[in-house]
C-alpha cells in the first residue's frame, strides 16, 4: 500500500520578480486577499404570458421565487430579453457544448449522431460562436475531443475522428436486446437486468452531472446538443413482464429496481445553476422511456427534444435560436436543508407562474470542491489553464509500504486577480483529493 501526503504551496518567491519575496530572500506581505463569500445560485428563466408570447421589460420588483415552495428574496434580475432582428437572442452568443454520451448509443445509431452534430458544425454554427466536443464512454470515461473554439474545421476534425476511434466504444448499448432476451421469469434474471441498467445509467448521469459543474466557471450562456438513446429514468421498468412497472422500481417489491428521479434532478439542477440548456437529441429508434428521460430534461432546462428521427434536425436548428425573453435570477439559497435538489417556482407581475418545473442543485461548499476535483480526474484535458508542478517524494518504506511526500506549486499569479483599493483579491479553492 502507498501512503500520499499532499502539500499544495502558493510558490510566492520562487521566481524572481514574484510577489511575495525581496531582493533579500525574506518574505513579506504579498497584498494578496483570500475572499470567501457567501453561496449564491443564479436561474435563467424564460418569461412568457399565458399565450407562450415573451414578457419584456421585467425588473427585479416583477418577480416572485418559491424554493420547494417557500418565498426566499431576489437580490438580482439581469435582463436578457429581446432579439436581434428577430433572429436570436440579444446578448454574447452562447457557447454550445456537443455532448455524445455513447454508454447509451448503440454502435448501428452513433453515425446518426455524429452526422448531425458535423451538419450543425457546417450549416447551422455561426462564425462567430463557439462550441466544444465531448464524448463519454464506459471504457475510455470522459473526453474533450475539442476544447472550446470558433474554427468549424476543429469541430468537424475531431468529430470525424471520433467516428474511427475505438477508444470510445462502449459494448453496453448493443447489449440491450439480449438483456431483455435474458428477462425470462419476471423475477431473478429480470432483476439483475434492471440492476445492471441502473447501475450504468446512473453512472452516465454522474458523469454528466460533473461535466456540468465544471461548466458553471465557464462565462455566458451555455447550449448543449445532448445525443444519447437508450437512457431510462425508471430502468426497472424495461424488465417488468407483468406489467406492474410502479412496485418493480419504487421498493414494494423484492425484486424492485430503483428509479433515477434523484440523478436525474441532479443533472437538470446542475444544468440550470451553471447557466445550460440542455436539448436532448434522441439518436436512435424512439421508446417511451427514452423519450420521458429526454422531455424530463429539457422541460427543467429551457431545452427542447425529439420524439423520434423526424424531429432530430428541427431540435439541433433550434439549440440558441429561440427568440425569447430570458431573465438571469439571483437568490440566496436556504442556509440548510434536507432537499438537495431544490424545486424552483417563479411568478411574474400579477402572481402568474411560469410554467417551467425548475430545479436547481444545493451544494456546500465542500461538496462543489470535492465535484469540481472529480471533474478534473474524469477530464484532466479540460482544466489546463494553470500550469503545475510536482514532486514525489520517498520518506518512509517497510516491507509493503511505501510512504510518500507530494509537492505541489503553482504561481499565484496565473489566479485571477482583482483590484480592492490598493490591494488584490483572489478567489480560490484549495484542497486534496
Amino acid at each position: 500500500m502507498t501512503r500520499l501526503l499532499i502539500i499544495v504551496l502558493l510558490a510566492f518567491g520562487h521566481a524572481p520578480g514574484v510577489p511575495g519575496q525581496d531582493d533579500s530572500g525574506e518574505l513579506h506581505d504579498s497584498g494578496l486577499t483570500v475572499e470567501v463569500g457567501v453561496s449564491r445560485l443564479f436561474l435563467d428563466v424564460e418569461a412568457v404570458d399565458a399565450d407562450g408570447r415573451p414578457i419584456p421589460g421585467l425588473t427585479q420588483e416583477d418577480f416572485t421565487i418559491r424554493l420547494n415552495n417557500r418565498e426566499y428574496p431576489i437580490y438580482s434580475v439581469d435582463d436578457l430579453c429581446g432579439c436581434a432582428d428577430g433572429d436570436g437572442p440579444l446578448g454574447p452568443s452562447p457557447n454550445f457544448i456537443l455532448f455524445f454520451d455513447f454508454s447509451q448509443i448503440g454502435s448501428r445509431w452513433r453515425e446518426t449522431a455524429l452526422r448531425e452534430a458535423e451538419r450543425w458544425t457546417n450549416e447551422v454554427k455561426r462564425p462567430e460562436e463557439r462550441a466544444m466536443v465531448v464524448a463519454y464512454a464506459t471504457p475510455s470515461g470522459l473526453r474533450t475531443l475539442c476544447r472550446l473554439t470558433d474554427d468549424p474545421e476543429k469541430l468537424v476534425a475531431s468529430i470525424r475522428e471520433a467516428r474511427a476511434d475505438s477508444g470510445i466504444d462502449d459494448p453496453f448499448p448493443d447489449r440491450h436486446t439480449q438483456r431483455f432476451e435474458n428477462c425470462v421469469d419476471g423475477t431473478v434474471s429480470c432483476h439483475n437486468s434492471g440492476m445492471r441498467e441502473y447501475r450504468h445509467t446512473h453512472r452516465s448521469s454522474e458523469v454528466l452531472t460533473r461535466f456540468l459543474m465544471r461548466m458553471g466557471s465557464l462565462p455566458g450562456r451555455k447550449e448543449m446538443l445532448l445525443f444519447y438513446q437508450n437512457n431510462a429514468i425508471y430502468p426497472g421498468c424495461l424488465f417488468a413482464t407483468d406489467g406492474s412497472c410502479d412496485a418493480f422500481h419504487d421498493g414494494t417489491s423484492a425484486d424492485s429496481v430503483p428509479g433515477l428521479d434523484d440523478i436525474v434532478g441532479e443533472v437538470a439542477g446542475t444544468a440550470v445553476a451553471s447557466g445550460t440548456v440542455i436539448y436532448p437529441i434522441l439518436s436512435g429508434p424512439a421508446t417511451d422511456w427514452s423519450v420521458d428521460f429526454g422531455e424530463t430534461l429539457a422541460g427543467i432546462t429551457g431545452g427542447r427534444f425529439n420524439r423520434n428521427s423526424a424531429g432530430t434536425s428541427e431540435v439541433v436548428n433550434a439549440a440558441g435560436r429561440d427568440c425569447a425573453c430570458m431573465y438571469r435570477i439571483g437568490v440566496q439559497p436556504p442556509s440548510s436543508s434536507s432537499n438537495r435538489v431544490l424545486r424552483v417556482k417563479v411568478a411574474v407581475r400579477d402572481g402568474e407562474w411560469l410554467p417551467h418545473d425548475y430545479r436547481l442543485l444545493q451544494l456546500t461548499e465542500q461538496e462543489r470542491w470535492r465535484r469540481n476535483a472529480e471533474a478534473v480526474l474524469l477530464d484532466p484535458e479540460s482544466a489546463r489553464e494553470i500550469t503545475l508542478s510536482a514532486a514525489i517524494v520517498p520518506v518512509a518504506a517497510t516491507r509493503r509500504r511505501w510512504d510518500a511526500k507530494v509537492l505541489v506549486t503553482l504561481d499565484p499569479r496565473s489566479l485571477g486577480l482583482l483590484p480592492s483599493g490598493e490591494r488584490s483579491v483572489a478567489s480560490s479553492d484549495i484542497g486534496a483529493v
